[in-house]
């Protein structure tokens, strides 16, 4: 299997680039406006337009008797980039938390939700704005989730698509 997705990697490596996630922020209850959450995430992510997405992260609140979980995600989505280097961003996947029960998820298993906007530079390092949603989706009760709001930087490791500025068939 390792081999497999080995293979499929440098096999489109010539239409994507792989870049490092790194953000920092809190979170807020959206019921109570009084709760709010520490989060730091890292990842990497894969693709051109369409991305594909996996962090591992840890949130602590401690207004909650000191709650805190470590999460793993594994999202896909699309990136849609203006001209001017201001872009969003939407990715949804599956994902794990280590605390089985919280006041805010219920069960290991959880849905990540995460939307954005962010400015890109021409050599590939962006700063977003990143709002995430992790919920189990009514799969047990109750269902409240977790609402985290994270400033996110973007790190080219493997650029290998090129600028449209670089091309000379691009006028």
């Amino acid at each position: 299997m390792k081999l497999i997705l080995l293979l499929l990697l440098i096999s489109t490596s010539a239409v994507a680039d792989i870049d490092g996630l790194f953000s920092v922020g809190m979170g807020k209850d959206v019921l109570s406006h009084q709760n709010f959450e520490r989060v730091g995430t890292l990842g990497v992510r894969y693709g051109k337009d369409w991305k594909v997405q996996a962090n591992t992260g840890y949130y602590f609140a401690p207004a909650e008797g000191q709650v805190s979980s470590y999460f793993g995600s594994l999202q896909g989505g699309l990136e849609v980039v203006g001209h001017s280097g201001i872009y969003s961003q939407a990715m949804f996947g599956p994902a794990l938390v280590s605390a089985s029960r919280d006041s805010k998820l219920t069960g290991h298993f959880q849905f990540h939700l995460a939307t954005g906007v962010g400015i890109k530079s021409d050599n590939g390092y962006s700063l977003a704005l990143i709002w995430s949603h992790l919920s189990n989706a009514g799969i047990e009760l109750p269902n409240i989730g977790r609402d985290l709001l994270t400033l996110q930087v973007i790190i080219p490791i493997v650029k290998t698509t090129p600028d449209c500025k670089d091309d000379p068939n691009v006028k």
